[in-house]
């Protein structure tokens, strides 16, 4: 699903409450729906989070090389884990 097409049901005020969740504006909301700016990495993250799922990371930031980003997160919380349990 696109996030042009995940917001397209919301009311301005869910509009804004969404881009307020995910970090930025509705201005950036916008912009990045209708293909005027590239989506950050950090905002890409966001709005996987914010739509669980429905409009994904890798959509939103295809140039990104997702697969190490996630794999680095991935082996950060299993180092958190074995911290905790020290």
């Amino acid at each position: 699903m696109s996030l042009k097409d995940f917001v397209a049901e919301m009311s301005s005020d869910q509009r804004r409450a969404f881009a307020k969740r995910c970090g930025f504006s509705l201005g950036h909301l916008n912009n990045l729906m209708h293909g005027c700016k590239p989506c950050r990495a950090d905002f890409a993250i966001n709005i996987e989070r914010e739509t669980r799922g429905e409009v994904t990371a890798e959509q939103m930031a295809p140039t990104v090389d997702w697969p190490v980003v996630r794999h680095k997160a991935n082996r950060k919380s299993g180092a958190d884990k074995q911290r905790l349990r020290a």
